[in-house]
């Protein structure tokens, strides 16, 4: 009973975390009004990292308080029942095809599941460092930015190829039915265009990575690398819910035949039962429905709990992981100190400072995920190693919309701040520059004002000025000259979506003159070119 009730529950989470996912978009609306945010919302290891990263917590991750209080109650029951890569590795195992239960070997304990342990401690140790790699690693970071940069996107792709293919057939019923299912589809989980991010090949191998291991070893991540896990794993070594062995087991093996977290369960009745690996999936006790049973106690003191084997961290494990955290920390942050600013390394409005914004942002993508026009991607090295798949505005991809607020609006840790449509319009993010040698006009004399045509602002902060150009039969003549207003142009980007110069566009945005970094202004005080 209990395998089958966790196997509902865990179908109900994975598909509400999908939906939630899948809502994460523009809708029409200028708001978002579902908690898409609310499994980052209850992931302790996000805050923990949010906290020794920034010194700050927000409110909305209180709620995962209640996520290490279950721990005291039920363990890693998390693991199995909520969380949503959990869920994915446990269909991914069950994809292979299935030996009988009696051939199998049994899923003992290996040292090297404290390897999550020495992760754990290493990504705490950098964050109290101000390195803020924990969404890296992160199941539900991992997660929401894999499947919403990557997979989800190749899947919509798919479903459009489909029903386009579907359209242009000669087939009267098929394309009478394929269009009112398209319709239906763009109205409720395909988004406003086609989703595309640069670093899409690479989320996505790491993810089918992660999920192609559990054909051979199941839950290889849940059991060797996931912080989440270890860190609910510590907790779990005081649950109050216990596994114990009846007077009628008969030490046949099937438990521990059945357990993926090679927690041992065929040792509980002589304390080698590890709770910090257990996800409390039923497997065992569906396999063996009278030698082994739940109870609830009193959560028991570990120091003097000899009934069940410990958190398995050695000691080389916990020393690994705090020098590599703290080595880690000061050399992927030295190459930035004295670092000018990257030209291209245009921030989301309502960015906090750069220090302060890679010190919160773990990389979950939901901003990107959520950006009207697919502008925001994630990073390379732009922002050195350190600011890996943080996002950055792309302006030849996407623009960012004059009256959007949506990646402020889904941030989960407040480094992008939440603005009023009013507030956001008046944040600068960047500069616009015209490069005559690519501009139509003063190129090639020929007429253009789409720049100008498309600019949001009121006044507009590109402006045309008639000029007298050469032509190439040695007369002149008069064109409109694009001129950019640096103290109106805000950054946004859409003039150099919407440039006809195909390649490299003739107007390009800079980060220069934003207004979260008072250290990047448009032209230095002070400054002279004698020095």
């Amino acid at each position: 009973m209990l395998r089958r009730v966790r196997m509902a529950f865990q179908g109900l989470c994975l598909v509400g975390f999908l939906l939630l996912l899948v809502l994460t978009r523009y809708d029409g609306q200028d708001e978002i009004a579902y908690p898409v945010r609310l499994f980052l919302d209850i992931d302790p290891l996000i805050m923990l990292g949010s906290l020794l990263s920034s010194h700050t917590v927000p409110v909305a991750f209180l709620l995962s308080v209640a996520t290490l209080l279950l721990a005291l109650v039920v363990g890693r029951a998390f693991c199995s029942w909520i969380c949503p890569l959990g869920a994915l590795n446990q269909l991914a195992g069950h994809l292979v095809r299935r030996r009988a239960v009696k051939e199998r070997k049994a899923r003992a304990h290996k040292p090297i599941q404290r390897l999550k342990y020495g992760i754990l401690i290493g990504l705490l140790v950098a964050s109290a460092f101000g390195l803020q790699w924990v969404g890296l690693l992160d199941p539900i970071s991992l997660s929401i930015r894999s499947i919403g940069l990557a997979i989800g996107p190749a899947v919509e792709l798919s479903t459009r190829a489909v029903f386009d293919a579907a359209y242009h057939t000669d087939i009267g019923p098929l394309v009478a039915l394929s269009e009112p299912l398209y319709n239906l589809a763009r109205e409720t989980v395909l988004s406003f265009e086609q989703p595309a991010f640069r670093q899409a090949p690479l989320l996505g191998a790491i993810f089918i990575a992660i999920l192609a291991v559990n054909l051979w070893i199941p839950r290889l991540w849940c059991r060797v690398f996931c912080p989440l896990g270890a860190l609910l794993g510590v907790f779990s070594r005081f649950s109050a819910l216990r596994l114990e062995h009846t007077s009628s087991c008969d030490n046949c093996g099937l438990c521990a035949k059945r357990c993926h977290g090679g927690a041992d369960p065929d040792k509980a009745a002589e304390g080698g039962w590890h709770p910090a690996e257990c996800y409390a999936c039923g497997n065992c006790t569906a396999a063996c429905d009278k030698g082994l049973e739940w109870r609830f106690g009193v959560p028991r003191i570990p120091l003097h709990d000899t009934s069940v084997a410990g958190v398995d961290l050695g000691r080389r494990t916990a020393i690994g992981g705090v020098v590599a955290g703290a080595v880690a920390a000061p050399l992927v942050k030295v190459p930035l100190i004295r670092h000018l600013p990257e030209p291209l390394l245009i921030r989301p409005p309502g960015s906090l400072p750069e220090r302060e914004f890679l010190s919160r942002c773990v990389r979950c993508g939901e901003c990107m995920k959520a950006c009207l026009t697919g502008g925001l991607q994630p990073t390379g090295l732009e922002a050195g190693l350190e600011g890996i798949w943080t996002p950055v505005l792309v302006p030849r991809i996407g623009y960012c919309e004059y009256s959007c607020t949506l990646c402020g609006q889904v941030c989960p840790t407040s480094a992008i701040e939440e603005l009023t449509v009013e507030e956001k319009q008046q944040v600068t993010i960047g500069t616009a520059f015209v490069d005559p040698s690519r501009c139509l006009p003063l190129a090639f004399g020929t007429d253009c004002i789409v720049c100008e045509e498309h600019c949001p602002t009121s006044p507009k902060a590109i402006q045309r000025v008639e000029v007298e150009v050469p032509t190439v039969d040695g007369g002149k003549r008069w064109v409109g000259r694009p001129m950019v207003d640096p103290t109106l142009c805000i950054g946004c980007g859409i003039c150099e979506k919407v440039c006809p110069v195909r390649d490299i566009p003739a107007i390009r945005i800079s980060c220069i003159g934003e207004d979260r970094d008072p250290d990047n202004p448009l032209i230095l005080e002070n400054s002279s070119p004698y020095g």
